[in-house]
């Protein structure tokens, strides 16, 4: 067999969308190839590559036994003839076709005497992979490798670009980390695929290319292996049909409502054994049996969307094949509260999630945060690119979501989201708000500072009531009444104290505008966000601050060295108050605190030792972000719970340039006495 070697260079930038690990081709805009390897047998001969320019080109250091007609061309495609001179030993080089400031790389390889590389099992694929680079990085291996394996997953086999991207396995089944993913592979002697169905799950593959590690994934180089050799396996799934659907040819989606596909099995062992996972049995049932096909039943699914891959297995002799079919089945979209939908699992099931857009990362394609009254998650993009903005979404609007349950680096966010309704909400002043006319569709954001009534106020109807919201807000343009604050869009009435929020607080709401018996207010209204009175200036809250009602912590911490991170304390007659304490009577310690993206500053409770001085340092890597000096505290002492009494001035911010563009660890050190820090708290 006449052996094709198949190699791709591309100088280009890859461009990963976050959340993906691929996109579509990557060429060089300003020049490309039809064929960037040039093949020469011994006795010499032509190759003819196709270049395809935007801009003039040339060929550059072209060695002596090539020649190129012609050597450089202008605008457009361009037919280039390479010839070689025979050879008596194997040779290989590289040269270059420059187009303004790139250039495409070409390899050309004469080989006077092939030698076919030793055939290796996929398991020693993947410890070669292991063996060649540090774990998680991207690196290719030198060589070419011959690697057998069974297909266990197709993800595309395109005739558009005539390659495909699988999975070999020992066995045929599926596991990610015991599956070699062949990257946009050729078909045989490095051919195009043409028909789509060439080869499929259950095959024996005989695989020939470079193998390489890509950020951990193992896979080989993108379109350098081509199929050496097939052994079609004696079973194989010949087709499906949804059964009671005029158009259900080839469908394997269940409805929700429940229903039944048959597949129709082709074999050439002793008949056929269907394997349904475990985990699917309690859904999927076998309707009906044959020697060609299998029924398959699925009940009404009341849950999110569901797949499941189903397994048939045959035997001749002593030998066992086996194929896989995938089967899907939409689920009803569950409603679910941001908190719900960040303790989710990742995977195909659909959430609708309604809150406020709370940061907008990328109009363009709508990557936002969206928060209500139980948390805050990041949205990976809105529709598809434009909507955003062609629906005329904007920060402080309410909208309702649907997407699915994803990460990225370990951070939990809404994927493939797509937008439901939304409702727009007005930024105003205080005055524009009065001015603005009753309604119960219109929503206003508001902020203003958090005052009691005047004696005027309250003669007129309004009243201050710390556990419903009710309270005056006041800014520079006038005073309206606040007819209580929901924790959230959604969230609680009654339990306004949870917030944190203190008369002098700069309080902003979203609510309607209302009136009742002649006094003007905010109706429906709900938490966006606040600023304390004790947060300026960031050296502490000064004695004139107010002292925080609530000392829960929204930021974690670890990496405790001579450090505790889960003491409690009472503090103020607040119970329960998780402590960070770092150092110890022997020696210092420290701790890393993680703050999350779009965060601007960073506030934290802090006291000495009993009867000790003490400092606080952060740090950012090696350079010192805070370094504060703390007060000794009676009741910092002994063995945790702690009872500690604090002020204004035992609270300190700080603030950064500007919002975190991602999650940031700092270290936290004591110097001097121990420390014992709470309420560590982002905003």
């Amino acid at each position: 067999m006449k052996l094709k070697y198949i190699f791709a260079t591309l100088v280009a930038t890859l461009a990963l969308a976050v959340g993906c690990k691929k996109e579509a081709d990557q060429y060089l805009k300003e020049v490309q190839v039809s064929s960037s390897y040039l093949a020469f047998p011994a006795e010499g001969g032509s190759v003819d590559v196709v270049v395809t320019a935007t801009q003039d080109w040339s060929i550059n250091t072209i060695p002596e036994w090539i020649t190129a007609t012609p050597a450089y061309g202008t605008v457009g495609e361009t037919q280039v003839r390479f010839t070689a001179l025979a050879a008596t030993e194997t040779r290989e080089v590289e040269f270059t076709i420059t187009s303004g400031t790139v250039g495409q790389t070409m390899i050309a390889r004469q080989v006077t005497k092939a030698v076919e590389p030793e055939i290796i099992s996929v398991t020693d694929a993947l410890a070669a992979i292991k063996a060649g680079g540090e774990e998680g990085a991207t690196y290719t291996l030198s060589g070419t490798y011959r690697v057998k394996g069974v297909v266990c997953k197709i993800t595309e086999i395109s005739t558009s670009y005539g390659n495909a991207t699988y999975y070999l396995s020992e066995d045929g089944k599926f596991d990610a980390d015991k599956a070699l993913q062949v990257y946009r592979g050729l078909w045989l002697e490095g051919g195009a695929f043409t028909k789509g169905d060439e080869f499929a799950v259950g095959d024996e593959l005989t695989i020939e290319g470079q193998l390489m590690s890509y950020k951990g994934t193992p896979e080989t180089a993108e379109k350098s292996a081509f199929v050496v050799a097939i052994k079609k396996s004696l079973i194989g799934v010949e087709g499906t049909e949804l059964m009671g659907v005029e158009e259900g040819e080839g469908v394997t989606e269940y409805p929700v409502e429940g229903g039944s596909i048959k597949v129709y099995i082709m074999t050439k062992g002793n008949g056929f054994h269907v394997e349904i996972p475990a985990e699917a049995k309690s859904w999927l049932h076998i309707e009906d049996f044959g020697t060609d096909y299998v029924t398959l039943s699925a009940d009404a699914n009341e849950g999110g969307d569901r797949n499941v891959t189903v397994r048939f297995t045959t035997t001749s002799g002593n030998e066992t094949n086996a194929c896989e079919l995938a089967l899907s089945q939409k689920g009803s979209i569950i409603n679910a509260t941001v908190a719900e939908f960040l303790a989710a699992k990742v995977g195909e099931t659909q959430y609708r999630v309604t809150g406020v857009i709370s940061k907008v990362v990328k109009a363009e394609y709508g990557n936002v945060n969206i928060k209500d009254f139980s948390g805050e998650v990041y949205v990976y993009g809105i529709g598809a690119k434009g909507d955003f903005e062609k629906l005329g979404l904007k920060e402080g609007d309410i909208v309702t979501l649907v997407g699915k349950r994803g990460e990225h680096s370990g951070t939990a966010q809404m994927t493939g989201g797509q937008h439901e309704s939304h409702a727009s909400v007005t930024k105003v002043t205080v005055a524009d708000f009065l001015a603005a006319s009753v309604s119960t569709d219109a929503w206003y954001m508001v902020t203003g500072t958090v005052a009691k009534p005047t004696d005027e106020e309250t003669a007129a109807g309004a009243k201050w009531d710390e556990d419903y919201g009710n309270l005056m807000l006041r800014d520079k343009t006038g005073s309206v009444y606040v007819y209580g604050v929901l924790t959230g869009i959604g969230g609680a009435k009654k339990q306004f104290k949870t917030l944190g929020v203190k008369e002098g607080d700069d309080l902003t709401i979203i609510g309607h505008r209302g009136a009742y018996r002649g006094l003007d207010q905010a109706t429906d209204a709900f938490y966006f966000s606040h600023e304390s009175a004790g947060e300026g200036g960031g050296e502490g809250g000064g004695e004139e601050g107010t002292v925080d009602t609530e000392f829960s912590s929204n930021v974690t911490w670890g990496d405790l060295n001579n450090a505790v991170g889960d003491g409690l304390a009472t503090v103020n007659n607040v119970a329960d108050v998780v402590t960070l304490k770092i150092g110890s009577s022997k020696a210092n310690g420290s701790a890393t605190i993680t703050v999350p993206a779009g965060a601007k500053e960073l506030s934290f409770y802090c006291v000495g030792w009993k009867g000790s001085e003490a400092k606080v340092i952060f740090k950012n890597g090696e350079s010192v972000v805070k370094e504060q000096a703390v007060a000794a505290n009676d009741g910092a002492t002994a063995n945790p719970p702690y009872t500690m009494t604090v002020a204004a001035s035992d609270k300190y911010v700080i603030k950064f340039d500007s919002a975190l563009s991602a999650d940031t660890t700092l270290t936290v050190e004591n110097s001097g006495a121990r420390v014992v820090l709470f309420r560590v708290q982002s905003k």
